[in-house]
């Protein structure tokens, strides 16, 4: 089984929301039985489990705009950023990014996980008031 899949137990959705999947990077997503894999935040309302790839603070920013509405209270939500050792990409995100501006959005970090070579993502769940 593909390593994304299993740090991020892929296999245990119905439905899973990757946003801004970069090219090199390979998902073997067809092994995924009765998984419904969307592409964009056009096709669905709430989202239980989303993987968004991100390079910028901005960008992330953009895409909690639009991703956060439709996030439920039980929704997980993984962020993946370059890693700061890859030499491949411009490291222009890292885990040392100040990520403050989601506690607006009730998110707080769980797990960490390193993806690929070039990529490492963090889990974050809607903290409950």
């Amino acid at each position: 089984m593909c390593l994304i899949v299993k740090q991020l137990r892929l296999n245990k959705q119905n439905e899973i929301i990757i946003l801004n999947q970069p090219e090199d990077l390979s998902i073997d997503l067809k092994k995924l039985e009765g998984v419904t894999i969307i592409r964009s935040l056009v096709k669905t309302s709430c989202v239980e489990f989303a993987l968004v790839f991100i390079d910028s603070k901005e960008q992330l920013e953009r895409q909690m705009m639009t991703l956060f509405p439709r996030l439920l209270d039980s929704s997980v939500l993984w962020i993946a950023y370059p890693n700061t050792t890859s030499r491949k990409l411009i490291d222009r995100i890292s885990a040392e990014i100040d990520w403050t501006f989601l506690d607006d959005y009730r998110l707080q970090p769980t797990r960490k996980a390193s993806l690929h070579e070039n990529w490492e993502a963090i889990k974050w769940k809607i903290v409950k008031i």
